[in-house]
């Protein structure tokens, strides 16, 4: 048996000089411990297949996307938009830092920071949300008037992604554009990402 390529299996057998030995190959002592190793089965593995996960990253940032509009527009659904958001945005992230994490992208791309953009959190007193709320009061905590530009590398922000505790859509501003706000409880600490549905898009892909 096996697995994919670069896989294999651990079964009944002791590898000797590239062959794999028989009962009549080994001693007595030795038949004792092959007869062990089967006892004990086999286990199979493979390598770190990337289509899993890419075909995932792609379907759940089209969902993050389909919510966020549904968000923004006020759409009359079936479900509550937001809710899908949150699921969606969660898995996404799981599926970016697999392929971040098993070095199914490029040395390159993992290296490489990115541009991102947060909007800073205001001096003085402040709130955060209870841990079973996606946000709370954004005008008081957050400055909304302006974002920053910033540099990270991606397996830094789909981290963050994964462990959101804020998850926002920020909706009619004349100030910043329409898009997804999102932090983890200890980022929302000092900041927030803001994405706009283009930005989120290119990172995905």
């Amino acid at each position: 048996g096996g697995g994919e390529e670069g896989g294999g299996e651990f079964c009944a057998g002791i590898a000797l000089g590239g062959r794999v030995m028989n009962d009549s190959d080994v001693s007595t002592d030795l038949k004792a411990e092959l007869e062990a190793l089967r006892r004990g089965g086999c286990v199979t593995y493979s390598s770190w297949a990337d289509y899993p996960w890419k075909n995932e990253l792609q379907t759940q940032c089209a969902r993050v996307l389909q919510h966020l509009d549904e968000v923004v527009s006020d759409a009359e659904t079936d479900h509550n938009p937001s809710d899908m958001l949150q699921r969606a945005l969660c898995i996404a992230a799981l599926a970016m830092r697999r392929l971040i994490e098993v070095r199914l992208v490029s040395d390159e791309f993992r290296a490489e920071p990115q541009t991102f953009h947060e909007i800073s959190r205001k001096s003085g007193p402040s709130c955060s949300p209870f841990p079973s709320f996606s946000g709370g009061d954004f005008h008081r905590n957050f400055d909304l008037s302006r974002r920053i530009t910033v540099s990270y590398q991606p397996a830094y922000v789909a981290n963050k992604l994964l462990h959101a505790q804020v998850v926002g859509v920020l909706s009619g501003s004349s100030l910043l554009p329409n898009g997804l706000l999102v932090a983890s409880d200890y980022q929302q600490k000092n900041s927030l990402f803001h994405f706009t549905a283009n930005e989120f898009l290119k990172f995905c892909q």
